[in-house]
């Protein structure tokens, strides 16, 4: 007779079920022996509850319900991933124990908040990474490493989108309409800072300054700064006349400017190895085109008036020339879509959409700056003679390895229980955890054994399965 029909032919419920095993555990000596063969009873037990549940068709339902609430506590939608869920279940779980378990959870640590708790501490990570490991647990689109030349490659992109932000936003102050002075400093801020990020880590990378970028990001927040006294009416004499034609003409100046070093590194790029095309002169193009825009504009007020209607004018040619900045750093394995499909003819849309773009591309181009320096003075120091000592630390270790392709499934088991640690293995783990956003079948399986296996606790169950959530479970 097989197990399953044991099972049904005793047609014990439940509660019958845990009264016998009840009995049994207080009959049995608290020591030696019989507390082997107590914890042998409470798993047999266990084994016997979930293989009924698990041919109970309502009552599995019920418990695949709640282990998906356990698996995105913060998504409202997991319910409907019950069907996908189980139907994974039941061919890694075939016994139904593991969803058993993890049914009988009411609360744990999420993965993410495990995940940042272990980064955040003294000697972990420095931010600029800690901030693209949380965006990669929030689901975003993380891009770590390039192919040769992605560094370069993505600075040039942020200097393309800087020029178009710098002058989108002076054509629309310079229009007929009251500047809107506080979205216009939010936005004018938001540019000069990433700008002023992306050509810090070039500078840290290649230890060279790129003096247009300098003074783009100078010109930047001058402008800014005249955006400030529209907004705090420091000068009683200006009128917004005045002060829109003073942000126009210094934000053209500094979109020109970073055109200018976007030109400077594109000659100098060389492409992929594995490109059919020769991505780095799309990208050189793209900057050519737009200082070619930025020419025919005269800075002052009211371009907008003199531009909207016009086929080669930079409002009119923005769409186009952001999709090809997209699809030219594809050829490095960057991914930077946008967050909203640019619209033609919507000025605040476009600036918004190249504002974001910026934005990301500075916060990895720090990130990727920061793994340099870590990495490079590890290297530096193994190959001169006499040098004290530097490793790398774990973390970047793990990092790369993970990023890279190069972790196994037992690497990333190993990392998801070394965050019950709180030792230097936990950072190595939560940076391996939260850089994963895909996993094989055989992680899978293994996942699932931790699961299963008698011997882990709650909180790993919860782990483990919120890891598999992530990397298994189709638009999780």
């Amino acid at each position: 007779m097989t197990a399953s029909a044991a099972v049904a032919a005793t047609r014990l419920s439940e509660h019958e079920v845990r009264a016998w095993a009840s009995v049994a555990h207080d009959a049995a000596p608290r020591r030696g022996f019989f507390a082997l063969a107590k914890s042998a009873i409470g798993r047999l037990v266990d084994r016997v509850l979930a293989k009924l549940a698990f041919h109970d068709a309502r009552r599995y339902r019920m418990l695949i319900e709640r282990v998906a609430r356990l698996a995105a506590p913060h998504d409202a939608d997991s319910a409907r991933h019950a069907e996908s869920l189980a139907t994974l279940a039941r061919k890694l779980d075939p016994e139904g124990i593991g969803v058993w378990y993890l049914a009988r959870i009411d609360a744990a640590p999420t993965l993410a908040a495990t995940c940042r708790h272990a980064l955040n501490v003294r000697g972990g990570p420095p931010r600029p990474v800690v901030r693209l490991l949380e965006q990669s647990m929030a689901g975003r689109r993380v891009c770590w490493f390039g192919e040769s030349g992605g560094f370069e490659a993505l600075t040039a992109e942020s200097l393309i989108s800087a020029s178009i932000v710098a002058e989108l936003t002076g054509v629309m102050n310079g229009s007929e309409q009251a500047p809107a002075w506080p979205e216009t400093m939010a936005t004018l801020t938001k540019a000069a800072a990433a700008l002023q990020t992306a050509v810090r880590s070039h500078r840290r990378v290649f230890n060279r300054p790129i003096a247009a970028a300098d003074q783009a990001v100078s010109l930047t927040f001058q402008a800014v700064n005249v955006v400030r006294r529209a907004v705090n009416r420091t000068d009683p004499q200006s009128v917004d006349e005045r002060l829109a034609a003073d942000v126009a003409r210094i934000a053209h100046a500094a979109a020109q400017s970073a055109c200018s070093a976007a030109l400077e590194i594109t000659a100098e790029l060389s492409s992929p190895s594995d490109a059919d095309a020769p991505p780095h002169g799309r990208l050189a193009s793209l900057a050519r085109t737009v200082d070619a825009l930025l020419a025919r504009v005269p800075a002052g007020p009211h371009n907008a008036e003199s531009t909207d209607d016009s086929g080669d004018s930079l409002p009119s040619q923005t769409v186009r020339i952001l999709l090809e900045l997209v699809r030219s750093l594809r050829a490095w394995g960057i991914q930077l879509d946008p967050s909203e499909s640019p619209v033609a003819g919507h000025e605040s849309q476009l600036c918004r959409t190249a504002n974001d773009m910026l934005g990301r591309s500075a916060e990895t181009l720090e990130a990727w700056a920061v793994l340099h320096e870590t990495l490079h003075i590890a290297t530096r120091d193994a190959r001169t003679a006499g040098a004290p000592e530097h490793v790398a630390p774990a973390w970047a270790t793990q990092l790369v390895h993970t990023v890279t392709g190069q972790a196994t499934s037992d690497d990333v088991i190993r990392s998801l229980q070394a965050l019950d640690d709180s030792s230097e293995d936990a950072v190595a783990g939560a940076a391996c955890v939260a850089a994963i956003r895909a996993g094989s079948l055989q992680l899978h399986r293994e996942l699932w054994k931790l699961i299963q296996s008698a011997r882990s606790n709650n909180r790993r169950r919860v782990l483990a399965l919120q890891l598999f959530w992530r990397v298994a479970m189709p638009s999780s």
